[in-house]
């Protein structure tokens, strides 16, 4: 839908972009524009469940999402973060819905100030909250 869009030459340019799910990774180039549709239709066509997770059982889960991670390692770039905390300068919003688990409630992540922080900190919280690994390892781990 987006790359449709663009192509049409009717995409707006979204003040606030939220995602959820697959859509906490897809929501970062919704929200930086058409400059990343061919990443987007790249990372999400070419993906295979091997691309996602290994079936292993761990502590957390019966499936190991180390490739998930790497995966994400390869396509959050600072640059794409650098980009993401510029537009939030903007006053652009872009957000990400997890469930904490332990409380079962709904929690709302503004990836902007997130990515602010910069360095390894800011992708270490991005992949956290885009991969909600730990959710599961504080759940299951007691």
């Amino acid at each position: 839908m987006l790359s449709g869009w663009t192509k049409e030459g009717s995409r707006p340019v979204f003040s606030v972009v939220t995602g959820a799910s697959t859509g906490a990774l897809m929501v970062p180039y919704a929200f930086l524009g058409p400059d990343y549709d061919d990443r987007l239709q790249q990372d999400y066509t070419t993906a295979t469940a091997a691309d996602i997770f290994e079936l292993r059982v761990t502590r957390e889960s019966m499936f190991d999402d180390w490739p998930l991670a790497a995966l994400i390692a390869k396509i959050v770039t600072p640059e794409m973060l650098r980009n993401i905390a510029k537009e939030h300068q903007r006053g652009r919003r872009l957000f990400v819905v997890t469930t904490n688990l332990d409380t079962a409630r709904l929690v709302i992540r503004s990836m902007g100030v997130i990515v602010a922080r910069g360095g390894e900190e800011g992708l270490r919280l991005f992949d956290r909250f885009c991969r909600r690994r730990r959710v599961s390892r504080e759940c299951f781990s007691r």
